[in-house]
């Protein structure tokens, strides 16, 4: 099991990959350090007092020292935004996720303070700094902040190994236990939420078409509806086939369409129909003959396949369609 130190220096590593940062942030933020260490004592404050102000930590937090608690925060910042933090930068990051978690303070408590604070950075860079330099300090302390979250967050999760390492449950069985507990969450959210729910982002803003893909949507929420309550295998196999046969009907209303209009890519989207059109086919013939049951796997391909169908080809039609009078 790794140390402190090397726990904060991996997360370092792992989450600049991901978020952008590079050690060019800690020049940006090093070349106005005098202008941001001064509203320290302000930030500390506004992240003490919304984290007391908060019904569930104001007990949790009866105990601890406010004024030392604000100072440390001040400090912490201050050096963040000196843009030469030193090498116990990101340990200390570390202690302070520990010292939240032996508080009691949950994770979306510090999540949202975090996100605060960056508007509040932003507002202050704004107020100071032409719009160009803001965002330019805006940005970096953004990403410096966006690794110390992660680190203060995972700090939970390093001390529940550490604690489970010292009562004999190792980290590869620790982390097999949380799968399959993660897993069967899962399926059993799955279970009780629809497969999709219609929104705008569905919009191809053709009012015939969007109509049609609700229908779709609702046959497979039905389709998936049926199979979580574990109805008959009669009642599924009936909303599969309404699903095989108003698909059909869909892509033919679309095919029409395109002819009709001339639209230059019907080639390939004529191909991904016919493509569409086997797959399901093929599930919808191999469950009746008893080859396949409906599962997981299908709902997943199914979810995808509709998503995909609208998002994808059915979007690229759509611009050319209007254009022709089509609505």
């Amino acid at each position: 099991m790794q140390n402190i130190v090397e726990f904060s220096r991996k997360l370092v590593t792992e989450t600049a990959l991901i978020n952008g940062f590079q050690e060019s942030d800690w020049t940006t933020l090093q070349e106005v350090k005098n202008t941001t260490i001064a509203w320290g004592n302000e930030f500390s404050g506004l992240f003490t007092e919304a984290l007391y102000a908060h019904p569930e930590t104001t007990k949790i937090l009866a105990q601890v020292n406010r004024t030392d608690h604000r100072q440390s925060f001040a400090v912490w910042y201050e050096t963040l935004v000196s843009g030469n933090p030193g090498t116990s930068f990101w340990p200390e990051t570390c202690l302070i996720g520990l010292y939240h978690a032996t508080s009691g303070v949950d994770n979306r408590h510090v999540i949202a303070m975090c996100g605060r604070l960056e508007a509040e950075f932003l507002r202050k860079c704004l107020d100071h700094f032409d719009q160009i330099k803001a965002n330019e300090l805006y940005l970096a302390f953004k990403r410096i902040l966006g690794i110390a979250l992660a680190i203060m967050v995972d700090s939970y999760h390093f001390a529940t190994l550490i604690g489970l390492q010292n009562v004999g449950v190792n980290e590869a069985l620790f982390k097999r236990i949380q799968g399959l507990s993660i897993r069967k969450i899962i399926e059993e959210t799955r279970s009780v939420l629809p497969l999709i729910e219609w929104n705008d982002s569905l919009s191809v803003n053709i009012a015939s078409i969007d109509s049609q893909h609700k229908k779709l949507v609702e046959i497979l929420n039905s389709l998936h509806d049926s199979s979580a309550s574990s109805q008959g295998s009669e009642v599924m196999g009936k909303a599969l086939t309404e699903l095989v046969e108003y698909t059909l009907y869909h892509f033919k209303f679309e095919e029409e369409l395109m002819r009709k209009h001339d639209y230059p890519d019907i080639v390939g989207h004529l191909a991904a129909h016919q493509d569409l059109v086997a797959q399901v086919g093929k599930f919808h013939e191999d469950y009746h003959a008893g080859r396949a049951k409906i599962s997981g796997e299908l709902f997943k391909f199914l979810r995808s396949w509709l998503n995909g169908h609208i998002r994808g080809t059915d979007k690229r039609y759509s611009a050319h369609l209007r254009q022709c009078g089509v609505d």
